[in-house]
């Protein structure tokens, strides 16, 4: 007969973490309704170690069983049950993130396929390289994001010259800021950049809809993004206008194996608007501006389906599938000082730091007397005045700033993601 010893456990929802944990008295009834999943360390008489079994096994049986997991195996007596090949364990890994040019890589501006061989404005891309150590530069972009002045964006590599970074050199030229980083999965899995195309883009559409009784939902409430591949045994993350949703986000849902829903609503695309554009090129998303005050937009048309619909398909907008079934997410929060940009902690930072809106800027960090000291630019908060109406009544807003406090110098988090990966 099986006695059990312990246990390896998670809650169902998300961002929830393994547990490794003795056996106790909570039902078997509770176990299976409120754990994803249970594998159950065993022992049988007079045979060395233990075994592992998985608890889905027995659902057809004991599904709605009051009884611990000890009177569970003395009910099912000397029955026979599936056991898992190895013993299992969990080993916690995370991802990390460095500036670029403290990991040693430098960067240029080049076009697409002319290179250096281009005039200044037309280099819209970043070359980022490293020669001391070497870089296998096709393994970097399976394991890699980069980030450029805080925001996300799409690479390629040809494997040897180097990673081209989307619309990095155009990042700069508005900005006239060069930060960039690096965020490797490498300690986690393989990652897969998929850039979002407009035939990946798609409505809710409920049999009202269908029918035209009702009317469809725009993408300012809901949209979905159906990938061109499965994401069975893999977790996503989304980048929407260099902005990075992390697995514990509520406005980034998986609907299925190959889709994805955004909650739009949940967004402050006002906000981010205005803040992205002092570094992103937006042209794309061919909003109507007056000549007047080229900040003026309409809200209406910001948040119309033919806008998100090209914001959704900016250079800084795709899918990272990694190679886990599960991520988590921790936050630890940094303490701001006298001075705007400048962050201390209490431990060695390995993680992307994020502000205000979601940005991610790229950080410098020296110790000082057992003190990181993390220094970023721009960690403003800038307090617009339609942030104090509702924009959609108001129809077309502006960046203006309120008259007091237009910028406010807020805190910021450490972002750490990482698996619990099952060996």
């Amino acid at each position: 007969m099986y006695t059990p010893v312990s246990m390896l456990r998670v809650r169902r929802g998300i961002n929830k973490r393994w547990e490794d944990v003795a056996v106790d008295s909570t039902a078997v009834k509770t176990l299976m309704r409120d754990y994803r999943s249970v594998y159950v360390r065993v022992s049988l008489p007079a045979t060395p170690g233990l075994r592992m079994l998985d608890l889905e096994q027995f659902a057809a049986r004991y599904a709605d069983y009051q009884g611990s997991l000890v009177q569970m195996f003395a009910d099912f007596g000397d029955g026979a049950a599936t056991e898992i090949a190895t013993a299992m364990t969990i080993s916690t890994k995370v991802a990390r993130f460095k500036d670029g040019r403290q990991a040693g890589y430098t960067s240029t501006p080049v076009h697409p396929t002319l290179g250096l061989n281009a005039v200044p404005d037309d280099r819209v891309d970043l070359l980022i390289q490293r020669d001391s150590p070497r870089v296998d530069y096709a393994s970097f972009i399976n394991q890699c994001m980069v980030s450029v002045n805080g925001f996300f964006h799409m690479i390629e590599t040809d494997g040897s010259t180097g990673v081209w970074v989307k619309g990095g050199g155009k990042s700069r030229l508005i900005s006239s800021q060069t930060q960039f980083g690096i965020y490797s999965f490498s300690n986690i899995g393989r990652i897969t950049l998929i850039p979002i195309t407009l035939n990946m883009l798609h409505k809710r559409l409920s049999p009202e809809m269908i029918s035209g009784t009702a009317p469809t939902d725009p993408f300012s409430k809901i949209g979905f993004i159906k990938l061109p591949q499965s994401m069975l045994n893999k977790s996503a993350l989304v980048v929407l206008g260099g902005y990075l949703f992390t697995p514990d986000s509520t406005v980034i849902s998986r609907v299925s194996d190959d889709e994805i829903q955004i909650d739009f609503q949940k967004i402050p695309m006002l906000a981010r608007y205005y803040e992205s554009r002092h570094y992103l090129d937006l042209s794309s998303l061919g909003l109507d501006t007056s000549a007047q005050n080229p900040s003026v937009v309409s809200v209406q048309q910001l948040l119309s389906d033919e806008v998100l619909m090209k914001y959704m398909t900016l250079p800084q907008s795709f899918i990272v599938l990694v190679d886990t079934p599960e991520l988590f997410v921790n936050r630890y929060f940094v303490r701001k000082t006298g001075t705007p940009g400048v962050h201390e902690s209490y431990q060695q930072p390995h993680y992307p730091l994020q502000v205000g809106l979601g940005r991610m800027p790229e950080y410098w960090s020296v110790n000082e007397d057992g003190v990181w000291c993390l220094s970023c630019y721009d960690a403003w908060n800038r307090n617009k005045i339609f942030d104090t109406t509702k924009p959609l009544l108001v129809g077309n807003v502006s960046d203006a700033a309120l008259p007091f406090d237009p910028e406010l110098y807020y805190g910021a988090s450490l972002v750490e993601i990482g698996s619990d990966i099952r060996v």
